[in-house]
């Protein structure tokens, strides 16, 4: 036998020696919800109960809101056509009112009627609605988050053995998370309001200065504060899903 030869050593299997498996088993003990899950090793921990739904809806508020800011761009860009059309249309009307003085009450209402609903007008509008039902949906989708916050909310007070729950992360209770999401969930209902009258009156409106308001209004979103995406922000770097 070659005197260099070393004695095999056994093949450890899954389970490992009693002690590695113990070992293990207290560091798979160290990840269950009880613990507090801070940012810094939330990626290498597999969160259950009310931490992963709380963190999957911190998700779901961020793909919600990059949402609603496209539809909202591209509802800006179909008012911006709907108003440019009724006015380009308008002045066409107003350059031909003199020649058509002396025409009929019947041909004076037609004229009326091309300066309300030029060619297009429909289609256009038809479009605006859709992005304003889009925006609806996800406002309810917002409104769902916050419920299911609630329901954790009440969970977690039901089963604390203490008065108040621990933090499910690093500092937030989960009292916090519902705070967050009933404020901007009070911003966007607002705002769909204000978007439902703007898209009920903006085929029929004939005032350039509202039209220009409607256009002004939807853009700039007066209900939808600044500190909003602070908001988020803030929920996604207490649920790990951005680096502080």
């Amino acid at each position: 036998m070659n005197g260099n030869s070393q004695t095999p050593q056994p093949r450890r299997g899954r389970s490992g020696n009693p002690a590695d498996r113990e070992n293990r088993r207290g560091e798979e003990d160290s990840q269950t919800p009880s613990h507090r899950a801070s940012p810094a090793n939330l990626s290498q921990i597999r969160l259950q109960g009310s931490a992963r739904i709380i963190k999957d809806h911190c998700a779901d508020w961020n793909n919600f809101m990059e949402r609603w800011d496209e539809l909202n761009d591209k509802g800006f860009q179909l008012a911006n056509k709907i108003i440019n059309l009724k006015l380009h249309q308008e002045k066409q009307v107003q350059s031909t009112e003199a020649l058509l003085a002396h025409d009929s009450g019947a041909e004076s209402e037609k004229t009326k009627d091309e300066i309300c609903y030029p060619e297009g007008l429909e289609d256009l509008c038809n479009k605006f609605a859709d992005v304003y039902t889009s925006l609806k949906h996800l406002a309810e989708k917002m409104h769902n988050i916050t419920v299911h916050f609630e329901g954790v909310r009440r969970l977690e007070y039901h089963t604390s053995i203490d008065e108040d729950p621990e933090p499910l992360f690093d500092t937030w209770t989960v009292d916090r998370f519902c705070e967050i999401s009933e404020e901007l969930e009070g911003m966007y209902s607002q705002e769909i309001k204000l978007k439902e009258s703007i898209v009920q009156d903006i085929a029929h409106q004939m005032s350039r200065d509202v039209l220009m308001t409607y256009i002004s209004l939807w853009h700039h979103q007066p209900y939808l504060e600044e500190r909003n995406h602070l908001m988020l922000k803030s929920m996604l770097l207490e649920t790990g899903w951005v680096d502080p």
